[in-house]
């Protein structure tokens, strides 16, 4: 016969790429400043007179404070800020309805199931009311259950609104935190922009000089801190499928016999 084999091979390639962010030697650790303050510029600080600007988050209005790095391994020293939410809140609430229908009868006759169904995109809460009905006629048995479900969706918009005046945020590059730059005003308001967790530089002082106008300084020089160690993976799957064919022939023997009557007569 004839044998056919064949033979597939795949190879998968994972690649792992970790990255790690490793501060200076000595250098202290971030405050905890309360979860409305914003402490990115606090990494990388060394003893024992450095400092750092903690400020508050976007959507919060308050002065920043000054934390200072005394001893090496230690964390900043100082008061958290008083933060106060700039953020207004409106809700909005959606009901819809969905009723499900199942009727089956049973006894000469075949079954029916009549199913209607409505499918609301969101939900939030759903109460659900099943309603049982069974009656007996002399047909068979008849059984309706009448399944309600009634969803709440409730949608949250919320909005940040600066004080009436301020300055608007700088754009001070991508490696640059500007969180504290929100709700300055002038003449003389000023911010500090750091450079994120992930890098190392010396933060800039922005100044907001007109009404309504962006703050005006240099963006900072931020350094990466961050390596990355990227580690390959191979797994290779071998799929192997045979088929044969044979091929046979039939044979028919046939064989004959033949019976001989012999009659005498008397």
């Amino acid at each position: 016969g004839t044998s056919t084999t064949i033979s597939t091979t795949s190879t998968t390639v994972s690649t792992i790429t970790t990255s790690t962010t490793t501060p200076p030697p000595g250098s202290c650790s971030a405050p905890d400043a309360g979860l409305n303050a914003q402490v990115d510029a606090c990494y990388s600080v060394l003893p024992p007179d450095g400092t750092c600007l903690v400020s508050c988050k976007v959507g919060f209005v308050g002065s920043p404070s000054t934390y200072y790095c005394y001893n090496e391994g230690a964390a900043l020293e100082g008061t958290p800020p008083v933060c106060t939410s700039t953020t207004t809140s409106t809700t909005s609430t959606t009901t819809s309805t969905t009723t499900t229908t199942s009727v089956s009868k049973t006894g000469t006759s075949s079954t029916t199931t009549i199913t209607a169904t409505e499918t609301s995109a969101m939900t939030t809460s759903t109460t659900t009311t099943t309603t049982t009905t069974t009656s007996t006629t002399a047909s068979g048995t008849s059984t309706t259950i009448s399944t309600t479900s009634t969803t709440v969706s409730t949608i949250t918009t919320s909005t940040t609104t600066p004080p009436p005046g301020s300055c608007s945020a700088p754009d001070a590059g991508l490696n640059a935190q500007v969180d504290a730059c929100y709700s300055v005003l002038p003449p003389d308001g000023t911010c500090l922009v750091s450079c994120k967790v992930g890098f190392v530089g010396s933060p800039s002082t922005y100044y907001c000089y007109n009404e309504g106008a962006a703050l005006e300084g240099t963006p900072p020089v931020c350094t990466s801190t961050t390596t990355s160690t990227t580690s390959t993976t191979t797994s290779t799957t071998t799929t192997t499928s045979t088929s044969e064919t044979v091929t046979s022939s039939t044979t028919t023997f046939t064989s004959t016999e033949t019976s001989a009557m012999t009659t005498s007569t008397t």
